[in-house]
């Protein structure tokens, strides 16, 4: 395992800043603030102090080919039309498909014409490829009702629909509402949580049409988590997914496999202390918790992801030494020797990470450079190169074929490539015959695939690899 870790920190890059000095700041752990493009970019959402008393929301893209590490910012919430925000935009999430950038996040519009407003959930669709970027106007998912909308959750299913759950006071007390985003238009508010007390900051994640919803619920001895999964317009009953010990159990984030199951994140004080304990939910049945931290002082804000080859990602901010570092758990199927991710910033909070189809990893967080910008928090990114020969182009290898591709090699060297589609979907997995991978351009059952464009995840003794395959010569 040790070799591992210093093989895969040899393809890190440094500490890049990726804000313009003044004081910004990710949201709660709940929200999903980042999406990979999977053309070795990502695109991250945060709020910013732009006047010292608004926030608004900002967006820059992670290009891969930019020697700082980024192309451009995007102003979110600001210069949508009457809707754009100067009082307070926060917990933003930011999902992508097909060169379409979605922004969700929470906001509260300066009264317009005698008319008050609190805090609204809202959306943006940005258009990466027209005209070199294009911005939509700023739409509301909820409605203006003079009770608080806020702290939303967001996430995009393989079809591309969006799922997306915030907090609301419109029954007089904080309950988790619901909606659905499909072929451009939302459905109707849902509330998802019956908690008599309080239902508050939750986080979706969706696979194979489904919906999985978790939150934080104040009726037992303490906050514990509890969940709910929609299928259609099937709803299942409310159930706790923490333990009823009287230990607060929150901060909850949770991720999908593309097998169905579905990985969650919290910080549980059942050890005295917080600690990060993860959790999966295969099969309608949930795995014991595990304490993947194990640190002696406090380690809280987990994020997760889980990647096409379904191996898990989890960062978490470990308050002890310099104030807040940043951990990040190795992909594998075991948890142990977590690795620091910061080297030159303190005080570091609210990391998130994603995966993207050719491996490579992108975290991000806020931290201190003590002595610069004042000593305000900045939004730092680092991303990890699977194949460090590779960074001046988009893959590690790209190949256009209209026949079979045949991998030569040996069967220690190979044990084995999975394909996947481009929006992850597993195609098929292929063993070596005779020291060789062959993909004969088909999928299950041996049927042959449409023309498009496929990723192989190689795995082998002491070789990962990833290859694009942009395949010519199928259905069309």
């Amino acid at each position: 395992m040790w070799a591992l870790i210093i093989f895969l920190f040899s393809g890190w890059s440094s500490e890049v800043c990726m804000s313009v000095a003044a004081k910004s700041f990710l949201p709660d752990n709940n929200c999903n603030p980042i999406a990979v493009d999977n053309e070795g970019g990502a695109f991250v959402s945060w709020g910013f102090n732009r006047t010292y008393r608004y926030y608004t929301i900002h967006s820059i893209h992670i290009d891969r080919f930019n020697s700082r590490g980024h192309t451009e910012y995007l102003d979110v919430s600001w210069g949508g039309g009457n809707n754009h925000s100067i009082l307070g935009a926060g917990n933003s999430n930011v999902l992508y498909k097909d060169s379409t950038v979605y922004y969700i996040w929470d906001d509260r519009m300066l009264p317009v014409n005698g008319v008050d407003y609190e805090n609204e959930v809202f959306y943006r669709v940005y258009y990466w490829n027209i005209n070199y970027g294009t911005f939509g106007s700023i739409l509301g998912v909820t409605s203006n009702d003079l009770k608080y909308s806020y702290c939303p959750s967001a996430c995009m299913d393989e079809n591309g629909t969006i799922y997306t759950v915030w907090e609301d006071l419109r029954t007089g007390i904080p309950q988790v509402f619901y909606k659905k985003y499909q072929d451009g238009v939302w459905s109707d508010a849902k509330q998802i949580s019956q908690s008599p007390y309080f239902a508050v900051y939750p986080s979706v994640t969706a696979n194979n049409g489904k919906a999985y919803i978790f939150w934080e619920d104040g009726r037992d001895k303490a906050i514990e988590i509890y969940m709910r999964e929609i299928d259609g317009d099937s709803i299942s009953p409310e159930q706790r997914v923490t333990d009823d010990d009287g230990y607060f159990s929150y901060g909850i984030h949770s991720a999908s496999g593309n097998d169905g199951s579905v990985h969650i994140v919290w910080t549980d004080e059942k050890d005295g202390y917080p600690q990060v304990y993860y959790k999966k939910y295969s099969n309608n049945v949930w795995s014991n918790p595990i304490n993947i931290s194990n640190s002696s002082t406090d380690a809280v804000s987990p994020s997760i992801y889980i990647d096409i080859w379904g191996k898990k990602h989890i960062v978490w901010a470990d308050r002890g030494e310099d104030e807040g570092n940043i951990y990040y758990i190795v992909p594998g199927d075991t948890f142990s020797h977590p690795v620091k991710v910061n080297e030159t910033t303190i005080k570091c909070e609210n990391p998130f990470v994603a995966v993207d189809t050719m491996g490579m990893v992108y975290i991000i967080w806020t931290g201190i450079y003590e002595g610069k910008y004042s000593n305000q928090p900045q939004l730092i990114f680092r991303r990890y190169t699977p194949d460090k020969n590779a960074k001046s182009t988009k893959y590690s290898s790209t190949v256009v074929l209209q026949g079979p591709l045949v991998i030569s090699g040996n069967n220690k060297k190979y044990n084995r490539a999975v394909v996947y589609d481009i929006i992850g979907r597993k195609i098929k997995t292929i063993f070596p015959k005779n020291g060789k991978l062959i993909w004969r351009m088909d999928g299950k059952g041996g049927r042959k695939v449409k023309d498009g464009i496929y990723f192989l995840h190689i795995e082998g003794e002491n070789t990962i690899m990833s290859k694009k395959v942009v395949y010519i010569g199928g259905k069309k």
